[in-house]
């Protein structure tokens, strides 16, 4: 194909904003947009090749997955390689042992589905994943997986018929991601087929151009294309609904940059200056090495860090990835030179790479992150591994359903007739992993259990009102005279749950709601109070003496971190709005937590036990000491 420089300056826009919006720096709050723009970019590059291939005669999967193999996999290892150390160093064992499910899942090229079970894509503990980033890599590769052979089919009916139909599937995976941004938004950022379709407009846009009918000098449109981007990047931040039919402002501009920015525009030519070519050509590695930066910086801090920081590392970032670019991007590219120039060799050390990093992942994630490494903190009552806690935490419910794989949701025991205690009344919590916490405590306080026996029904309230979930048919819902909505809520609960409220009511319960708890940041949750205990415990398990400061010292940081929880307060202050409004009882979770008089949370006690496992849930330790509080001041009562 020829090269056209303005392309490599494309890539340039791509990047920095980027770059810039993990950093931190806010006036780029929709810098995210950068990685749609990769895909087009991608989508027009590779079938452009593709196409050219197939034109002479010489298409071939081997070749093209070389291709692929050349271009992606040296500098993506080296990354991974390069971020182990500080990974170790730095992490706590539950965020190793998330780390080495991401060194699995990147090698094997699933890391946007891992990203998606584990979180979403905006939150505060995302951006301590080194290899976050990694999840658009991915979705290209799961791209690329399927798409060279539809080409091969379509290219054989002519080059129309392959642009209708490349043009249908793009418009079906668009109305999917419109879809899924309401009821799958996680899903619908980090998966494939809500992302395809911007990568068709760059499939799209190759066809288009092939023989010259639409790829027309007009500056007008090429400039249009660069403010197009330009408005999302400065525009949009993490409260746009993307990707969306939003995300067409982006994608249709880089369409029009690709069709009309030629090099004898003003827009091409600016994107064809020596420097937007200079860092196109290093922005593949550009955006491997600036995440992991980023993310160790967060760690190693442990808060959020300076500007100048951050500004400092992102022009390191691009100054590793010249260097990177220059000796391990460009010799492995290139077919012949010493360092596997063989196709053979090249898919063995591939294979061989990928199934040691999957073996590497699957063991630290089997170690629970190595909590041995940590062997001086045994002090008190204080457990290291978060993993530990959570098993620890479900194991009351799975012992009284006798069921070792209880869990969230999809419980066949839920649908029984059963309840703990014996008390006259009968309550039922109904909610996602935040309704075992509460069934963990309420069965610890006298103050509920001398009143009501106790049952759960896991599931996403989202979906409670559907049939197929069981709920309303339920045995144990049946003769409930309580039920309890314990969730931590969401957008798309917040949607039923004034009829899931009213349904209720009509069926004769007694409605409480009970309102989400406080939700911390990643690194408070599962770093911020090993890392005070460890440093206490450097030289040795400090005295007794000392732990009602470091208890203290812990609460009030966990109290400090909940600036970060404001979009939960505002989703807390609707569902209290709703509830109310049904005459349903509210109780408020986050007063147990945290109390603004002595500016502490209860995240750690007397003995130095955590409370909290993860961002928000409750450890078997935090379970006793919030049901003692419970019946210390009456939190309770106004459930009659």
């Amino acid at each position: 194909m020829h090269y056209r420089r303005e392309i490599d300056g494309l890539r340039t826009v791509a990047v920095l904003p980027v770059i810039l919006f993990h950093g931190g720096f806010t006036v780029f709050s929709g810098g995210y947009v950068g990685v749609d723009v990769f895909f087009v970019i991608s989508g027009f590059l590779i079938t452009t090749i593709l196409l050219g291939d197939l034109e002479r005669g010489e298409f071939s999967l081997l070749r093209f997955y070389e291709r692929r193999a050349r271009r992606i996999l040296p500098a993506l290892f080296t990354v991974m390689v390069a971020s182990v150390p500080f990974a170790w160093a730095l992490m706590m064992p539950v965020e190793l042992r998330g780390f080495g499910q991401s060194l699995a899942a990147v090698s094997l090229f699933i890391s946007n589905v891992l990203f998606w079970q584990e979180s979403g894509y905006f939150d505060t503990s995302a951006e301590e994943k080194p290899l976050l980033h990694t999840w658009s890599l991915a979705v290209e590769e799961q791209y690329y997986l399927l798409f060279p052979v539809l080409l091969f089919f379509l290219w054989r009916t002519g080059r129309n018929p392959t642009v209708t139909v490349l043009c249908v599937l793009s418009l079906i995976s668009l109305s999917a991601a419109e879809w899924g941004v309401r009821h799958a938004p996680t899903a619908n950022f980090y998966l494939i087929p809500f992302r395809a379709w911007e990568l068709f407009a760059g499939s799209i846009c190759a066809l288009l151009a092939r023989d010259g009918a639409a790829l027309k000098e007009n500056g007008l449109l090429g400039g249009l294309g660069l403010g197009l981007i330009a408005a999302s990047v400065l525009l949009f931040d993490s409260a746009t609904p993307f990707p969306s039919l939003y995300a067409l402002v982006p994608v249709i501009g880089t369409v029009l940059v690709i069709l009309y920015a030629t090099p004898s525009t003003l827009p091409g030519r600016l994107l064809a200056t020596r420097p937007m070519v200079g860092i196109g050509l290093i922005s593949y590695s550009a955006y491997l090495w600036h995440q992991p930066m980023f993310a160790y910086a967060r760690l190693a801090l442990r808060e959020t860090p300076p500007m100048a920081l951050m500004s400092g590392l992102a022009l390191a970032s691009l100054a590793l990835a010249w260097l990177s670019w220059r000796y391990i991007e460009a010799p492995f590219r290139r077919r012949g030179h010493p360092w596997l120039p063989r196709r053979w060799t090249l898919f063995t050390a591939s294979i061989t790479g990928m199934v040691l990093w999957t073996a590497a992942g699957a063991v630290t994630h089997e170690m629970n992150g190595f909590p041995g490494r940590f062997s001086q903190a045994q002090v008190g009552g204080f457990v290291l591994n978060n993993v530990t806690l959570r098993e620890e935490s479900w194991q009351p419910l799975r012992e009284i359903a006798n069921d070792p794989g209880y869990s969230v949701q999809n419980n066949a025991f839920d649908r029984q007739d059963w309840a703990q205690g014996d008390a006259p009344r009968r309550l039922l919590l109904v909610g996602n992993s935040h309704s075992k916490d509460v069934f963990n405590m309420l069965a610890q306080a006298e103050s509920a259990t001398r009143r009501f026996a106790l049952s759960r029904f896991g599931l996403s309230l989202a979906e409670a009102l559907l049939p197929e979930t069981g709920l309303l048919d339920a045995p144990n819902y049946k003769a409930s005279d309580t039920v309890v909505l314990a969730s931590l809520y969401f957008e798309r609960d917040l949607a039923i749950l004034d009829a899931l409220i009213a349904r209720l009511q009509a069926d004769g319960k007694q409605v409480v709601v009970m309102l989400s708890g406080p939700v911390f940041s990643g690194s408070v949750a599962t770093g911020m109070a090993d890392e005070v205990i460890l440093e206490a415990a450097s030289s040795g398990p400090p005295p007794e003496a000392v732990w009602p400061e470091l208890q203290r010292t812990v609460n009030e940081r966990f109290f400090a971190d909940q600036a970060t929880t404001q979009a939960y307060a505002e989703i807390n202050a609707r569902v209290r709005r709703i509830a109310e409004t049904r005459s349903a009882t509210v109780l408020d979770r986050g007063t147990l937590a945290c109390d603004a008089d002595t500016r502490r949370c209860n995240a750690m006690g007397p003995q130095l036990e955590k409370h909290f496992y993860d961002a928000s849930h409750l450890s078997p330790d935090g379970s006793r000491a919030f049901a003692r509080q419970i019946d210390e001041t009456g939190w309770f009562d106004p459930v009659k």
